[in-house]
């Protein structure tokens, strides 16, 4: 009884349930004054009809309450409905940031690489890439063939002021910078480039491509343009049959390849 009156009063305070607790007041009056012989069929007439009149508001109210509820419910249903059939906006599905860094190789034990020339990749993450090595992980990657003068030419015209040279000199540091990750002492992986015939039109950077936390970076390539590429991230375990087609095209793209392995020289 105790706990029943602490919430009531708890309630009346609040202004909630108002007229369940006048009806219930009018109830026990009305039953109080039959015992004590203080009838008024009259007054206790119009007193039902007072308590039913606030009863019926109090109803009321709470019914709008909950046509209210329910209509803003539907349209919190309803921009999620669309929101999960809508085309995903590209700011979210391409990445604003640099997606590379140490801890992209630190643990991995397969790198796949592909891209043009590749010097600042190499070049930025040549310690981590060599401690891989040292720790047994296999790596490939993938650059244009240095040797293909057609080739050199046509990327040059693809870029903005790049001419052959620089491409091939880039392409040529790239190797020599794989080379000697090759000769470092105590290394037990294995490391192997694929010269390319022909331009990718994308990049990839691939972390442990066969297993269930594998992920991919893609790059798509742009011409005549300065501006970051367009990016975004592939995870195995969630992104299925796209995860699947970029990692056999990079496979078919190796096939291409003119192979060195330099672990063997």
């Amino acid at each position: 009884m105790n706990s029943f009156l602490k919430n009531a009063w708890s309630d009346v305070k609040k202004r909630r349930y108002l007229e369940l607790y006048i009806t219930l007041a009018v109830a026990i009056s009305i039953f109080l004054a039959s015992i004590l012989g203080l009838q008024n069929s009259s007054v206790i007439f119009a007193i039902i009809l007072a308590s039913l009149a606030v009863l019926i508001y109090g109803l009321i109210d709470s019914r709008h309450i909950y046509e209210r509820m329910e209509e803003q419910l539907d349209v919190l249903v309803g921009l999620v409905c669309k929101q999960q059939n809508s085309t995903p906006n590209a700011n979210d599905f391409f990445l604003s940031k640099k997606p590379l860094s140490n801890e992209t190789f630190r643990t991995a034990n397969t790198i796949l690489l592909l891209g043009y020339s590749l010097s600042r990749t190499v070049r930025e993450y040549h310690d981590v890439l060599g401690q891989r090595l040292v720790a047994g992980a296999s790596i490939r990657v993938i650059i244009l063939d240095p040797e293909n003068e057609t080739l050199l030419k046509m990327a040059a015209l693809e870029s903005t002021a790049a001419p052959r040279d620089y491409w091939h000199n880039t392409v040529s540091n790239t190797k020599q910078l794989l080379k000697e990750l090759s000769n470092l002492p105590g290394r037990k992986g294995k490391i192997e480039v694929g010269y390319l015939p022909y331009s990718p039109s994308f990049g990839l950077v691939m972390i442990e491509p066969n297993e269930s936390h594998g992920f991919i970076f893609v790059d798509i390539y742009h011409h005549k343009s300065t501006a970051p590429n367009a990016t975004f991230k592939l995870r195995s375990a969630v992104d299925g049959s796209w995860y699947e087609f970029f990692k056999e095209q990079y496979e078919k793209l190796w096939q291409s390849c003119r192979i060195e392995d330099f672990t063997d020289e």
